[in-house]
């Protein structure tokens, strides 16, 4: 078996290929608000206009009051208030701004949403400083380093495949919670999440060399799937395979019992008014073992959901996976299930029980992310 993984990792360090990627500034979408917020620095800080022309300097720790008014913005600062239609908060060299209970790095743009009467907080910096911020909030410090390296590429992928998809429109290219990947700044820092990300330094994950989109969960459960049963489209690198090494994830066997009312409520929250559930059906399963479809039978109406619109409605956090049995009660409904996410991509914990057992990040990688190669951004 040693040989085997040895031999793996021999092929892995060749497939490593060097990929040209202009730009490594990422913007994270940190806060929407029609209120007013503070914005500091430990080091002192310039507030610039939108242009970069205008600058107007604050002492450190001194606070800056950020408004939104009559379509600008508006900051007070050194006893005196300006309006910019866009502001950006430069800490001085060596400082970080301190915004919504937490330091970052980088710099904070400020920028009107007109239509809502709100504005928007946007931290921009580097791909890597923004990855330390990142890997503590998605895994666990304490894992294994392999694991810990493995997490780094795969959210380093994803930032970079984000930068470079996104529309020339956007604002922004991902936001700091779990609808991207959750992001708390230099606050979220680990000694052993950094050395992964240092030590990974500008690699990701390439299919006919461009960066993948990599997805990753918790646990999946026992095997991952094809990400068309998931999201409708077919991606060639994110097919199913069976994982034998997340068993000691807490989330590998799961139960969750809620009342036919409470579920009856949450559909009708979600614009489904069916009445009172007189029947659930599960109709299918994909090849790792997720259920397809869900049908409810109501006094009014029957429906038939996506499994993973209806795990969301139902909440994410209670039914954990689609890979799921249901029983119906008098009064209630049991699921019983494995798994936690999405199933597609790397699983996490299946990442942390390979790196147990000796497995190197580029072997981890290879296995939940098929037909793709480790390539070096230049």
């Amino acid at each position: 078996m040693k040989a085997i993984k040895y031999f793996l990792i021999i092929i892995n360090l060749f497939l490593i290929l060097t990929v040209p990627i202009s730009g490594t500034n990422i913007r994270v979408l940190l806060k929407k608000t029609s209120s007013s917020r503070y914005i500091t620095s430990n080091k002192g800080m310039i507030i610039y206009d939108s242009t970069w022309k205008k600058g107007v300097k604050v002492i450190a720790f001194r606070k800056a009051k950020v408004s939104y008014s009559r379509r600008k913005i508006e900051v007070y600062v050194n006893g005196k208030t300006y309006r910019e239609s866009g502001l950006i908060f430069k800490p001085k060299s060596g400082g970080n701004i301190h915004f919504n209970g937490k330091y970052y790095r980088g710099v904070l743009m400020i920028i009107p949403e007109s239509e809502n009467d709100r504005f928007w907080v946007i931290n921009i910096l580097d791909i890597e400083s923004y990855l330390k911020g990142v890997l503590a909030e998605e895994i666990p410090h304490s894992w294994h380093i392999e694991a810990l390296k493995a997490q780094a590429i795969a959210a380093r992928t994803y930032a970079y495949e984000k930068v470079l998809n996104n529309s020339s429109k956007s604002k922004y290219d991902v936001c700091s919670t779990d609808m991207s990947q959750v992001y708390g700044g230099v606050s979220s820092e680990r000694t052993s999440t950094t050395k992964a990300v240092n030590e990974t330094k500008n690699y990701i994950l390439t299919y006919k060399k461009r960066p993948i989109a990599a997805f990753f969960h918790s646990t999946c459960g026992g095997s991952t799937d094809d990400a068309e049963y998931v999201w409708g489209k077919k991606f060639s690198y994110l097919r199913r395979t069976t994982c034998k090494y997340c068993s000691k994830s807490p989330h590998s066997q799961w139960t969750y019992t809620i009342s036919l009312k409470e579920l009856s409520r949450r559909l009708l929250n979600k614009g489904y008014d069916i009445g009172y559930i007189k029947r659930i059906k599960m109709l299918g399963k994909t090849n790792g073992g997720r259920i397809k479809k869900i049908e409810i039978k109501g006094s009014k109406k029957t429906i038939t959901l996506n499994s993973n619109n209806f795990r969301i409605i139902v909440g994410a956090r209670y039914l954990k996976s689609t890979r799921f049995s249901a029983k119906l009660y008098r009064n209630n409904i049991k699921f019983t299930g494995s798994g936690f996410g999405h199933g597609i991509g790397l699983c996490q914990w299946g990442a942390k029980g390979m790196a147990e057992k000796g497995y190197k990040y580029q072997s981890i990688l290879k296995f939940y992310y098929k037909n793709v190669r480790i390539s070096k951004i230049k």
